[in-house]
């Protein structure tokens, strides 16, 4: 009786939000978890579709403009996925965001260690990687403490505008030929998997953002 009065049904009602949009929540932070899996996306960076879909980019590529336009990104991402952890997890939502992005980087470190064969597990710390992160927490400490429909309200705008902004990053020639490295090598289908999953994630969590109601705690 783990899952229906047991433990974990125990720890499940006192962490999460009551109900199925609790369910769907922990799906789409344990999808987002995944996602961070591929090392070639940019720090957080969910729903790229021009690359999947093989669209050219809008602007060219230089490095102070890809520079900020990475940091900017980040610092929404950072802040959409702490206010939805935090909304998906009311009786500790400090905690809870503190943990995603943590575990994030963890993860994107890991991912980068293992699967670029070579020591670049720091790879994803760019200077406008962590401009954007240190940004993107100081304003998650800003409006944590807001009431929830806003806090769901700036969540789902963060989101969108990283999303636009990750699709008119300009094609950084780094990543590039990490990509060409990393996909000649035994991992295509895990590729593959966690592209889909990056590309996809953002246009899973809106719906559930749009629908949620603040009641639901």
């Amino acid at each position: 009786m783990l899952l229906d009065g047991g433990r974990l049904h125990a720890l499940r009602q006192k962490l999460l939000m009551r109900g199925r949009a609790g369910d769907w929540g922990l799906v789409l932070l344990g999808l987002w978890l995944v996602s961070q899996l591929n090392p070639v996306i940019l720090l957080f960076g969910n729903g790229d579709l021009h690359t999947m879909l093989e669209l050219p980019t809008p602007l060219h590529y230089s490095a102070d403009r890809f520079a900020k336009i990475e940091g900017i990104a980040v610092c929404a991402h950072t802040l959409a996925i702490a206010l939805i952890a935090g909304r998906i997890t009311p009786s500790a939502p400090h905690r809870a965001a503190f943990a995603m992005i943590m575990l994030g980087l963890i993860i994107k470190t890991a991912a980068l260690l293992l699967l670029m064969q070579g020591a670049q597990g720091l790879a994803w710390a760019t200077p406008g990687s962590l401009s954007g992160l240190f940004a993107g927490v100081v304003l998650w400490l800003i409006v944590a403490r807001t009431p929830a429909f806003l806090r769901q309200a700036l969540a789902a705008l963060a989101l969108l505008f990283a999303t636009v902004l990750v699709n008119l990053t300009p094609d950084n020639p780094y990543l590039i030929n990490t990509q060409h490295i990393w996909t000649a090598g035994a991992f295509l289908n895990f590729n593959g998997l966690t592209r889909l999953t990056s590309s996809l994630w953002p246009f899973l969590a809106l719906p559930w953002l749009f629908l949620l109601r603040p009641q639901h705690e």
